[in-house]
This record gives structure tokens, C-alpha cells and sequence, in this order.
């Protein structure tokens, strides 16, 4: 659908798309360089937490915001004039992740010669590629079904910090997982050591502090009888611990091929799923109505996300899942960022500060599991 502002968020996500491709290039190199001058464990630990640092940036300035912006609630104009352009959340999924697709693939081809020296985007290791790559396609689509209530009907403030909890989840799965098909299996031991493990606390009770602090009475954007959308926070809370699972799906995937295809068939699998949604529900002539009215919507965000799973899923090509978990949930920060200053979110002076004492703390937690874990 055509806005007031749609110009400028071409030209905005296409700032993000380029400013992404040369930060790449330019870490890529300079990582290079550096890392015959002191390849040295700590050196590592900064670029990687960088990488991952600089895909939350994205997920929590644009992707989280831009989820609850394009889509609206039931109390938005055009929605009350039309109830039939207020989408069910599957159906946002069904109409951005083909571009998301789309774009991992022209990654992959730009990016796979810069930072592994050839094109690895058809290399395949092991089978277990296959079951990992259909599972966590299945499970993204509850991720993202939850995350979509959450980001649409609740504070991003709110809802992005409980990302942060994953790391809770992510350590006993992780284990749990690596004790069963560890041997078998391309995944390294999950393990952490002392410091690491009191910054996924410290990140833990943080966001635990925020929400037991911000509680809320249903959001009147939210369809009446949809418990999650009515309950944001604990939308987001699912969403959280179905990603907690899901990163092991993912770690096992790359691992098995590699971070260009991993992304790329996950990405069709949720196309696959949320379009038979969309198909069983309202046929064919719903498909086409939503594609119609919102394509221009599924563009912006399409590209936005393809840019975080391409950055995030470098990172985690070969990393401990444990600290990609905790530190990937570092878009906490940037979310309650946004959200209290350009979602002007945050009832008093109190509130807004309570919300940025969490993102201290999440940042502190980051900062042991990067250094000391």
C-alpha cells in the first residue's frame, strides 16, 4: 500500500541493504589483515560479537519496528475502512520471506568469494542438513507467527526485550541436543565457562526485571479472542522459547552445508507452509489481495530481514550456539532504544528508565559472554 512516506523507506532500506554489503567487505578485509597480526582468541571473540552486534542493530532499529508498522491493527484507518487489509500474522510471513529468499541468494553469491574465497553456496557436508533445514523451517514460522503478534499489538520496548531471554532456553537445550547427536553430528561442545554462564544470568534476570515491572491491559489494536495478540509480552516470551529450540536446528544446518543455503531452503519452507495457510483459509483470491495491497510492505521488510539472517548466519557458521543465542538477543537493546524514543513508549520518566536500566544490563551480560566466556 502506497504512504505518505513510502519514497523515503525505499530509499532508507536501500541505505541498510548497501551499508550493509560494505560493512561486510570492509570487516571482511580488515578482519583478514588483523588476523595474521594477532590471531589471537580475544581478537576473534570482538570481531565475531561484531558481526552479531551489527545484526541486532538491524533487527532492533528496523526489522522489530518496521513489523509493527506495516502491518496494522484493527484501529488504523485504512483498516476500518477496509476490515479485509488487517492481515492475519501467518500472512505477513507468506508475503515477505520470498524476498528474503531472494535476497540470500544474491548474498550468497556476492558475499560467499569475499569471506570464504570461493563460492560455497551448493557445498553440503552431512545429511543431517535435511532433517535439521525442514525443522527449523517449521519451527521459524511459530517464531515469527508469535514475534508478529507481539511486535503488532505490544510495546516494541517491551516485547523486543523478552528476546533476550534465550539464552535461559538455548543452554539445557544446546546440551541436551549435543549428548544426543553430538557424535554424529557436525556441532561443537556448548559448553561455557563460569563468566559466561553470569552474563546469560545477568541478561536473564534483566529481562525478567522489565517485564514483571511493565505490565499491561490488553492492547485494543488486537483481535478480541486471540489470547497472544491480547497478551504481547508473552507472545514474545513463545516466540523466544521456540527460537531457543530452533538455533539448534540452525547450528546443525549451517554446519551441515553452509550459512548461504541453510537460509535459503529454510526460507522456502516457510513460504511453502504459510502460503498453504493463506491458501486453505481464504483460496486464491485472498492470496492475490494480500500481494496486491501489501507488496510494496513485503518488499521493505523482506529486504531488511534477508540482511539480519545473512548477517546472523555467518556468525554462527562454526560458533559456540550458546554465545550467538545470547548475544543475537542483543536487538533487546536496540529495540527498547527505539521504542522509547521514536515509538515514544514508556508511560513516565520511571518507566523509560527502568527499560533502559535493562538494556544496561543486557549490554554488561554481552560484555562477559564476549570477553571472558
Amino acid at each position: 500500500m502506497n504512504t505518505p512516506n513510502s519514497l523515503a523507506n525505499r530509499r532508507n532500506i536501500t541505505r541498510v541493504i548497501t551499508f550493509v554489503y560494505l560493512i561486510l567487505l570492509v570487516m571482511s578485509k580488515i578482519g583478514a589483515v588483523v588476523g595474521i597480526i594477532a590471531n589471537t582468541q580475544i581478537f576473534q571473540n570482538v570481531w565475531w560479537t561484531a558481526l552479531l552486534l551489527f545484526g541486532a542493530m538491524i533487527t532492533g532499529f528496523l526489522f522489530q519496528p518496521m513489523v509493527k508498522t506495516n502491518f496494522p491493527g484493527l484501529k488504523d484507518p485504512r483498516v476500518t475502512t477496509n476490515p479485509n487489509l488487517h492481515l492475519k500474522d501467518h500472512e505477513t510471513l507468506m508475503g515477505y520471506y520470498p524476498v528474503v529468499a531472494l535476497v540470500l541468494f544474491i548474498g550468497a553469491l556476492a558475499l560467499s568469494p569475499i569471506l570464504y574465497g570461493e563460492q560455497i553456496i551448493l557445498d553440503l557436508k552431512s545429511s543431517h542438513f535435511f532433517w535439521s533445514i525442514l525443522g527449523t523451517g517449521v519451527l521459524n514460522v511459530g517464531i515469527f507467527y508469535f514475534l508478529t503478534k507481539g511486535m503488532r499489538y505490544g510495546d516494541v520496548s517491551l516485547v523486543s526485550v523478552t528476546w533476550a531471554l534465550s539464552p535461559v532456553f538455548v543452554l539445557p537445550i544446546s546440551i541436551i541436543v549435543y549428548q544426543l547427536i553430538g557424535d554424529s553430528a557436525p556441532i561443537g561442545n556448548p559448553s561455557v565457562s563460569a563468566a559466561g554462564f553470569a552474563g546469560i544470568i545477568i541478561v536473564v534476570a534483566a529481562v525478567a526485571l522489565s517485564v514483571l515491572a511493565n505490565k499491561r491491559k490488553p492492547p485494543d489494536e488486537a483481535p478480541k479472542g486471540d489470547f497472544f495478540a491480547n497478551h504481547p509480552v508473552a507472545s514474545g516470551i513463545l516466540a523466544t522459547v521456540i527460537a531457543s529450540v530452533a538455533v539448534n536446528f540452525d547450528k546443525v544446518a549451517i554446519d551441515s552445508a553452509n550459512p548461504f543455503l541453510a537460509g535459503i531452503v529454510m526460507s522456502l519452507v516457510v513460504v511453502a507452509i504459510t502460503l498453504g495457510w493463506t491458501l486453505k483459509q481464504g483460496g486464491i483470491e485472498r492470496m492475490r489481495f494480500v500481494f496486491k495491497s501489501y507488496w510494496r510492505e513485503f518488499l521493505r521488510v523482506g529486504l531488511v530481514y534477508g540482511a539480519v539472517i545473512l548477517v546472523m548466519n555467518v556468525a554462527l557458521f562454526g560458533a559456540n550456539v550458546n554465545y550467538y543465542a545470547s548475544i543475537k538477543r542483543a536487538a533487546a537493546i536496540f529495540g527498547t532504544f527505539y521504542g522509547i524514543y521514536v515509538l515514544r513508549e514508556g508511560q513516565n520518566t520511571g518507566e523509560k528508565l527502568l527499560r533502559i536500566g535493562v538494556a544496561v544490563a543486557v549490554i554488561i551480560g554481552i560484555v562477559l559472554i564476549t570477553l571472558k566466556g
